[in-house]
This record gives C-alpha cells, sequence and structure tokens, in this order.
C-alpha cells in the first residue's frame, strides 16, 4: 500500500499507529460472570479489547481505565473498543475511569443478533452468525426469550422462549421455539436474546485521543451519560446505533439522559456514523416502511459543547427528542464542515429550547436539515 502522506496532511515529527485489523487478544475476558466489581484496574495495552465482556449480569468499573502508561511516549492502547458488552444484562456502570488512545470506542454495549436464513416449520428456525467476529457466540439457551426483529426496517417484534439451540455448522444455529414462530417472520428477518439487556451509567469519566467514536449504546433498558469529558474523539462523541445487516448490533434504546457533558472538539476526522457530536444512527433498509421508531426518548441537557463548526445532533428515526439548556461555544481550531447544526432523517417530536450559542445566535427551523420530517414535528424557541 502507498499513500502520499503529504496529501494526507502527515508531517515531520507526526506519530503513525499500525494496527492489525483483526482483534486476536482481548486484554481481560468476563465470561458467564455475576456482579464483578473492577477498581482501580488499569490496562494500557491491548491488540483487541481491552475489556470484553460477554455473557455477563452487574459489572461495575470504578477508576482504572483504559490509558497510556505514565512516563512512556506511546500514544495507542486498545487495538479496538476499550470496554466492550455484548449480550449482558443488570446494571452496567462506569465511573472515573480515564480512556485514551484507543482505536475504538471507549465503551460499546449492545445485543448480538442472528440472521434468520430459513423458516424450517413452523417452530424452527436456521440462522446465522452474519459477522465474522461473532461466530461462535452464545446467543441463545434453553428457556431463554427470544426476540425476533423485522430485517428491512430494523423494528423489533414480538418474542418467544428457546426450547433448543443446536449448532448444526461453524456459523449456523437450529433453533426451536415452545410457542409457534408468529407470523409474518422469513429470511432476511433477525433474532436477538431479549433476556440480555442491560442498562448503563457512563459518569464523571475521560475520553479523549482516540480513533472512531467515544461511546455506544444500543440497549432498551436506561442509559445515563453523565459528568463526562469527551476530548478530541476523532468520530461521535456519543452514537445510538443499531443493525441487522452490518455488525448485527442491535438493541433499540428506550430512555436515554445526556447531561452535564463537556465535549471538546469532536469529529476531527470522520468515520462510521459520526455525522454529529451526537449521532444517533440505526441502519435501517427501508426506512420509509417504517411504521414505528427505532430510537426513543433522548433527553440532551446542561451540557457544555467546545466546539468548531460541525454538527451538534444527527437522527435517524427516533422520536422525542430533547435538545435543552446546552451551550455552545464555537471556534476555529479545525476546518468547520458548513453544516446545518441539527439533522433529521424520519424523526418525530423534537424540542430544542433553552440553548446559548456563543457568538450569539437565535437557531430557527432554518437551521435543521429536515428528511422525511416535517417542520410541525420540531418545536425551538423561535
Amino acid at each position: 500500500l502507498k499513500w502520499n502522506l503529504k496529501k494526507k496532511g502527515i508531517k515531520p515529527g507526526d506519530t503513525l499507529v499500525f494496527r492489525n485489523y483483526n482483534r486476536p487478544h482481548p486484554g481481560c475476558v468476563i465470561y458467564r460472570a455475576r456482579k464483578t466489581h473492577l477498581n482501580d484496574v488499569a490496562l494500557h495495552q491491548s491488540t483487541g479489547m481491552a475489556l470484553l465482556a460477554q455473557r455477563s449480569e452487574d459489572i461495575s468499573i470504578k477508576g482504572g481505565g483504559v490509558f497510556i502508561r505514565k512516563g512512556t511516549k506511546r500514544v495507542h492502547t486498545s487495538g479496538a473498543d476499550a470496554t466492550h458488552f455484548s449480550n449482558t444484562r443488570g446494571e452496567i456502570i462506569v465511573e472515573k475511569a480515564l480512556f485514551e488512545g484507543m482505536m475504538d470506542d471507549a465503551i460499546n454495549v449492545h445485543s448480538t443478533c442472528l440472521g434468520i436464513q430459513e423458516v424450517v416449520d413452523s417452530h424452527t428456525l436456521r440462522c446465522r452468525y452474519m459477522h465474522r467476529q461473532a461466530v461462535g457466540f452464545e446467543v441463545f439457551l434453553p428457556g431463554e426469550k427470544i426476540r425476533f426483529i423485522n430485517g428491512p426496517t430494523l423494528e423489533p417484534r414480538e418474542t418467544g422462549t428457546v426450547k433448543s439451540a443446536v449448532k448444526t455448522n461453524e456459523k449456523e444455529l437450529l433453533i426451536t421455539l415452545e410457542e409457534p414462530l408468529p407470523g409474518g417472520v422469513k429470511a432476511g428477518d433477525a433474532v436477538e436474546n431479549a433476556d440480555f439487556y442491560p442498562s448503563v451509567v457512563f459518569r464523571n469519566n475521560i475520553v479523549r485521543n482516540n480513533r472512531a467514536r467515544g461511546t455506544l449504546f444500543t440497549t432498551p433498558e436506561k442509559v445515563l451519560v453523565e459528568g463526562n469529558l469527551f476530548d478530541h474523539s476523532s468520530g461521535a462523541a456519543i452514537l445510538l446505533a443499531g443493525d441487522a445487516q452490518g455488525w448485527y448490533e442491535s438493541g433499540a434504546c428506550h430512555e436515554v439522559v445526556i447531561r452535564r457533558n463537556t465535549f471538546i472538539n469532536n469529529l476531527t476526522s470522520r468515520y462510521q456514523f459520526t455525522n454529529a457530536i451526537i449521532s444517533i444512527y440505526p441502519e435501517v433498509k427501508q426506512l420509509n416502511n417504517q411504521k414505528d421508531y427505532y430510537h426513543r426518548n433522548i433527553l440532551i441537557e446542561d451540557n457544555v459543547f467546545k466546539t468548531f463548526d460541525v454538527p451538534l445532533l444527527f437522527a435517524i428515526s427516533a422520536e422525542n427528542i430533547k435538545f435543552i439548556n446546552n451551550r455552545i461555544i464555537y471556534n476555529n481550531d479545525y476546518r468547520g464542515w458548513g453544516q446545518k447544526p441539527f439533522q433529521f432523517r424520519r424523526c418525530a417530536n423534537i424540542l430544542i429550547k433553552g440553548n446559548r450559542v456563543e457568538p450569539p445566535h437565535t437557531w430557527t427551523i432554518a437551521d435543521c436539515k429536515l428528511e422525511n420530517t416535517p417542520a410541525i414535528q420540531v418545536h425551538m424557541d423561535e
């Protein structure tokens, strides 16, 4: 691979970091555990996730984190996420930790869903691990609840009870339910474990100088993001995601509070789903065919944004969004994007009120980019 480094802005004195795309060695793994407490635990280097938690419940991280060891000249810590929670439940609490130098998110919380390949009979599905890094993951055990997801619209559907989940080859499972399958379930849809959704408290942490995004949450249980410093994350500081076509990381958000955080110059380089400092970006194949909204009840209040000219909030398929009583201080530290601060694609019931902008500016509907979102759905100070 040959790069023209000058065109990419690389100059003498800069540091280049190379990584292996694979994630062979997590620093710490939590598996089938209950009530795990990591107090003042520091991880300085990992070629995969620094902390990977799967099929566990009630995990607490206080102090410590994933950061560069003092006295070294290193700039890299984790080859992927600093902390990654897949199919966990109970409470995830992360407080007063430092996350820096990662190649991915400080925290990623989600469910893992499987793609339906075939409806075998009235009680049985043939399902497949759709992303190579999820192959072999223990998604379902007998007696657990399974939730159906409409593949094209990403809308969560009914639940059932798993009778058996048998691995037929490396990448596929045969899942039999106690009850008949709901009507309309078909190949191309997806299934997730409805018993493994965690609530999250991410509070008083520092996230800085990392690639990709700051934090990523995809769970229907309560999410509180409070009192954190997001300082120069290269992508969005906060992402609410969800998909059944790429990573197959699912779990629609139903109650998210983002308050009293400070955001400093995020979005210094573009990466996946980084349309704004706070990006609500579920991947929906057939957005116009949705009957419902994927994410809902998102409160963004009393935050401070110290930023160059980039969008503050981007949302797809979300309802009941409040962006209130925030302070936005614009600077010229980086080249601005020249885009509108608020961008909504098929959203409803949006409130933008009581915010203070420096240099002084009163936002109006003209400051919103609206796609498949009627202006009557946006309520502002004007």
